[in-house]
């Protein structure tokens, strides 16, 4: 099986849902492009956040459609069906060509800035990763019931630890979770499992001569405070936008952004795979 090479932390990344039979599953469709704009994924995700910045949240559907996990999904009037299903997180323009949130993403309270880390679980034990491992992975937590992201442990050159967060949606889903006796297996084999808040405490313990590295990760919470703090700049001065999107210009039109122009362009890019920030959208998961 072949290693993926890319940038640092990507080396050794197995993830490829290329195998994965082509579907127009209503429910899959749904299910992952709501999590893209969840409160568990939107606000550390740069590029898709930075997408969404430039056209008062909404973001190409056939832009979305190129990402890893939705290549599988077919044909594209699938995907658009889908969405306008969606009941209280997405809207779609009425062109079908866009989706956004229907309300904005709002920083969480600081007594509820935490509270991800109440519903989170620290499992070990998952085996060296496959090309589907982290499908595989969230579907295993599927059936203790409604789960909002799985993040995969790695190492620095982006190889599986073998080890997972897993957030549930509701704290209830994952008491329960801990709770059952005998302990969930995977193929087969034990796992090692305890409430993230353990596992925080037991590395806190272990680390207290020498505490980790904190990795600096996007923030799109601490983005919008700094945009905010500029935007009251006496200067005036206004924030550069990204190198990347300076040359497509946005407006607001019949409730929803079109390109101007360079529309044409965009789209035929689209189409020949070549998109915007292509590297980060490979590693998309």
């Amino acid at each position: 099986m072949s290693i993926k090479n890319g940038k640092k932390g990507q080396e050794k990344r197995m993830f490829d849902p290329s195998d994965l039979p082509e579907t127009d599953d209503q429910n899959a469709i749904l299910q992952q492009v709501e999590f893209y704009f969840s409160d568990s994924n939107l606000p550390f995700d740069k590029f898709l956040w930075s997408t969404s910045q430039k056209c008062d949240g909404w973001v190409s559907i056939d832009l979305i459609s190129t990402f890893k996990r939705m290549r599988r999904f077919r044909p594209i009037e699938a995907i658009v069906t889908a969405l306008r299903t969606s009941k209280d997180l997405l809207e779609v323009s009425e062109d079908g060509k866009y989706v956004r949130r229907k309300t904005p993403l709002i920083k969480p309270k600081e007594s509820e800035k935490n509270s991800y880390i109440q519903r989170s679980v620290y499992v070990k034990g998952f085996g060296e990763e496959t090309k589907t491992t982290q499908i595989d992975i969230e579907d295993f937590f599927k059936k203790y019931g409604k789960i909002n992201v799985v993040r995969l442990r790695r190492e620095d050159n982006g190889s599986f630890k073998g080890s997972v967060f897993c957030e549930f949606a509701e704290l209830e889903i994952k008491e329960n979770f801990l709770k059952i006796e005998p302990k969930p297996q995977y193929n087969g084999k034990d796992l090692l499992i305890m409430s993230k808040q353990e596992y925080i405490d037991m590395k806190s313990v272990k680390s207290r001569e020498k505490p980790p590295k904190k990795k600096a990760t996007f923030n799109a919470f601490k983005e919008m405070e700094l945009n905010s703090k500029h935007c009251g700049n006496s200067s005036g001065n206004k924030r550069k936008r990204d190198d990347n999107y300076s040359r497509f210009q946005v407006k607001e039109e019949s409730k929803h952004c079109r390109l101007d122009s360079q529309e044409n362009l965009f789209e035929k890019n689209i189409e020949k795979g070549i998109t915007l920030k292509t590297q980060e959208i490979e590693n998309k998961s």
